[in-house]
């Protein structure tokens, strides 16, 4: 294995390797003990064209040099050209590395998987990495979350707030999408262990509990989401017969099954939702007054003058009661009069 000193602008770092985030702090770190031990590791490159080199891994190493103004760095010569078993072995040479996030990792995996340039199966990528097929999967899982989970997703098990581990999160990854990134954010804020994570999750992939119990239990905190879980295990256990969680609105004394139909075409019939839309298709959409139009108070005659202020003080304190009005009932929508109830299916 022959290391070379090679020119740094004679050197392209490859844009399309496994690894992406760079952390600058770290990154200056490794500057740092490069100007006062040296270079422990050489770099690795490959011919290209032209005399010039594409890094295969060493990508922290050469900004450092840069960094730190120099000319030149070691380097070894790839003698692969193949595309495949050089990602491969970007991938393996970052693996080791503790700053490589979990979904650069999963994005790797998926490209060596799906992209037309690899097409290799999951058996033989475990196999070249010395890892299981479940390891694959596991990773692969985390691409099932929206971006914004995904840049909270960290290495490590360790939990901070407002970061997720991949313990926390993978229970999750089952869970309809329609509320599985909103809960990973909750379990994330709330610093949620897994075992708990475990339980909320097993709420949501219940076949007994309706979608408009789901909707209602993904707006409450983990601790009453908990405390639900534990009476869902316990109504369980207590019977044989099939129990169902379903939303009571505790205003209402009547019990009846029609409280419990979900049926949305029901929705637009309740006279308060009839009343919020008669009022807001009577309500012309707002239009900007041009300067024309204002100018046009000119034209109002002193004597009417009063008259056009008094109107528009008599349009303002009606817009303003209809204001208070429906934040009122948003308030009184949005105050916490609903409960779970236990309710046994009809055969």
């Amino acid at each position: 294995m022959k290391v070379l000193e090679i020119a740094l602008d004679l050197i392209e770092e490859d844009t399309n390797q496994p690894r992406y985030n760079f952390d600058e702090e770290s990154l200056s770190e490794l500057a740092n003990s490069i100007k006062e031990i040296g270079l422990l590791n050489p770099i690795k490159v490959r011919v290209i064209n032209n005399g010039r080199y594409k890094i295969v891994f060493g990508n922290r190493r050469y900004r450092a040099f840069k960094l730190l103004g120099l000319k030149t760095i070691p380097a070894i010569i790839s003698e692969d050209q193949s595309e495949v078993e050089i990602y491969l072995e970007q991938l393996a040479e970052n693996i080791q590395r503790e700053s490589f996030s979990p979904i650069e990792e999963a994005e790797a995996f998926y490209k060596l998987i799906n992209d037309q340039r690899f097409r290799i199966s999951k058996k033989l990528l475990a196999s070249r990495l010395g890892k299981s097929e479940r390891y694959i999967s596991q990773k692969l899982d985390l691409l099932n979350f929206g971006k914004k989970v995904q840049q909270m997703i960290k290495s490590g098990s360790e939990i901070v707030q407002n970061r997720l581990t991949e313990e926390q999160v993978l229970p999750l990854k089952n869970v309809a999408v329609e509320y599985r990134d909103a809960l990973a954010e909750k379990v994330a804020k709330e610093q949620v262990p897994a075992k708990d994570v475990k339980r909320i999750s097993e709420l949501f992939l219940a076949e007994d509990i309706s979608p408009q119990t789901k909707e209602f239990l993904v707006t409450k905190p983990v601790s009453q989401l908990l405390n639900d879980w534990h009476e869902y295990q316990r109504s369980k256990s207590e019977s044989t017969k099939k129990v169902k969680l379903e939303v009571v609105d505790l205003s209402n004394n009547e019990m009846s099954d029609q409280n419990y139909k979900s049926d949305s075409s029901d929705y637009y019939n309740i006279p308060i939702v009839k009343k919020l839309y008669d009022l807001f298709n009577s309500i012309p959409s707002q239009h900007i007054i041009s300067d024309n139009v204002k100018d046009s108070i000119r034209e109002i005659k002193i004597e009417n003058r009063k008259e056009f202020i008094n109107t528009i003080d008599a349009l303002i304190d009606c817009l303003i009661g209809h204001v208070h009005q429906w934040e009122s009932i948003k308030e009184l929508t949005n105050t916490n009069r609903f409960t779970l109830i236990k309710r046994e299916s009809r055969k």
